[in-house]
């Protein structure tokens, strides 16, 4: 399976979406959104995520997706509403397995 180092662009955006995203390491990203998610339990929508990181919200939500999909964040089943903003979704780092000690893993 292969890692992408950099984001994508859609073939429809301008040509500045596609040196933009050759700017963003994902995987620097990804490990900066699930890092602050394990530090509040409670979740984080993707607003106070920027808020908390510095990261720009546009580097962030579309991050989000492709984490659930690896199974390193979930989203809660809550919405919070700040200020006049519509309410948005509640994300949450997900638990990682227990591991066995060596030698245990089939027993």
């Amino acid at each position: 399976m292969f890692a992408f180092l950099n984001a994508l662009s859609r073939t429809s955006d301008p040509i500045t979406s596609d040196e933009a995203a050759e700017l963003v390491h994902v995987e620097h990203v990804e490990g900066v959104i699930v890092r602050h998610l394990k530090f509040w339990p409670a979740g984080l929508t993707c607003i106070e995520l920027a808020g908390s990181t510095g990261l720009p919200r546009d580097s962030i939500s579309p991050r989000m997706k492709p984490l659930e999909g690896k199974g390193l964040v979930y989203r809660d089943g809550t919405r919070r509403v700040r200020g006049s903003r519509s309410a948005t979704t509640v994300w949450k780092a997900a638990q990682q397995p227990a591991r066995l000690p060596l030698g245990q893993e089939g027993a």
